[in-house]
């Protein structure tokens, strides 16, 4: 498929049609590289990482409005100079299983590493080796996150499904207290 041809299919409304469709269910992870076209159908809710960017650029939009009552505005030139046309074929969707101590590695690229976290036990995670921050987004449950080497009253949060945290990278010994069985994603930098 080349841009001209992506151009008029956009146009007259065929976009779909030269799309991969991947039927997903609750708990897949996809890794879609940066330059890949893609979309979600209705209802399907997601944990994007992503770099810190708000740059989007819409090939199409499914003729949906903005806030304003307008259609959304298409960038379409800007978005055929960064399409990368090879991506297709190397979008993985999986459902990860955890290990006996509930961790799978679900993402390792030369840009960050995101596992999968699940336990109804509390554990403790020595990030030392590190040198980044590392994120958590609970995807099920809700767990305490407290951060052992840090003597400031405010050393714990309680993040709940949908939410996430920040550890920054001066932060190494973090105890991860689940309330009942929970599911946290876990990303750092690779440096």
């Amino acid at each position: 498929m080349n841009a001209s041809l992506i151009h008029a299919a956009i146009q007259d409304g065929s976009l779909a049609r030269y799309m991969r469709e991947y039927k997903v269910r609750a708990g897949d992870v996809a890794f879609i590289p940066a330059g890949t076209v893609h979309a979600m159908r209705k209802d399907t809710i997601v944990a994007e990482i992503q770099e810190n960017s708000d740059i989007t650029y819409r090939l199409y939009d499914y003729n949906r409005v903005g806030n304003d009552g307008k259609m959304r505005p298409l960038k379409l030139d800007k978005a055929l100079e960064v399409l990368d046309m090879k991506t297709a074929d190397n979008v993985i969707v999986s459902h990860p299983q955890t290990n006996e101590k509930g961790v799978a590695n679900i993402v390792q690229c030369p840009y960050f590493t995101a596992n999968l976290l699940e336990t109804d036990k509390p554990v403790q995670r020595d990030y030392a080796p590190l040198d980044s921050f590392v994120a958590f987004m609970c995807v099920e449950g809700a767990c305490e996150i407290k951060a052992l080497d840090c003597d400031s009253p405010d050393n714990a949060v309680l993040i709940r499904q949908g939410e996430a945290v920040l550890i920054p990278a001066s932060l190494n010994d973090i105890r991860l207290a689940p309330q009942g069985n929970c599911k946290l994603l876990e990303i750092y930098m690779e440096m």
